[in-house]
């Protein structure tokens, strides 16, 4: 006859363990976004619907140096220059750089008091994290993604749009010329014209 043997705590708590770690990387298989999947991609800036305004944020880096500069140009469906802003920020990465770069836009709007705007960014990974559910989205922007969908909660309608990098023009402008110090995170009081004339090729391709 067997002698009645009893489970061994600790083997049974890793099994326990490694069960609920394989669930949850099954869970998140499922839930992950494919960036593969087809999704609108602008070519060129396009004014937002009517009543809309759109908030364009981009990233500068200091080649291996954390600190960057994030810019947001505002514009509505006019083409019209609203608003616009430059930070300094520092981050771990230029991920982490476009996540902050699209909080301050938000923070931005609502000195406006806009209901309906459009996001643009030139980040698929951000662009799909936006878009997924919390439990999948990377950690290293885990707090400014769901910092932003909060913020996203205190409008009428948020559109978030994917466009290719080499057609924000004017915010990867600010960017780069206020990280190389010829221009003032203030510019809006001050515009210069090399920024007035990108505006008006945008507005013109439009």
């Amino acid at each position: 006859m067997d002698a009645d043997i009893s489970p061994n705590p600790i083997n049974v708590a890793c099994k326990i363990t490694n069960t609920v770690e394989e669930l949850l990387l099954l869970r998140e298989s499922i839930h992950k976004p494919n960036h593969g999947d087809l999704v609108p991609v602008n070519s060129s800036w396009e004014a937002p619907p009517l009543g809309f305004l759109k908030h364009n944020c981009d990233v500068a880096w200091k080649e291996n140096c954390m600190e960057a500069v994030a810019a947001v140009i505002v514009r509505n469906h006019k083409e019209d220059l609203l608003d616009g802003k430059a930070s300094y920020i520092s981050e771990s990465s230029s991920l982490a750089g476009e996540a902050r770069a699209m909080l301050e836009a938000l923070k931005l709007t609502t000195t406006v008091e806009a209901k309906f705007i459009v996001l643009e960014t030139d980040n698929a990974e951000l662009f799909h994290a936006i878009q997924a559910q919390s439990g999948v989205i990377p950690w290293e922007i885990r707090a400014s993604v769901l910092a932003i969908k909060d913020h996203m909660a205190a409008f009428d309608d948020v559109r978030v749009m994917l466009m290719k990098r080499t057609t924000d023009k004017a915010t990867d402008f600010v960017a780069k010329i206020v990280l190389l110090g010829s221009l003032d995170c203030s510019w809006i009081r001050a515009i210069p014209q090399n920024l007035w004339s990108i505006l008006f090729a945008d507005a013109q391709l439009s």
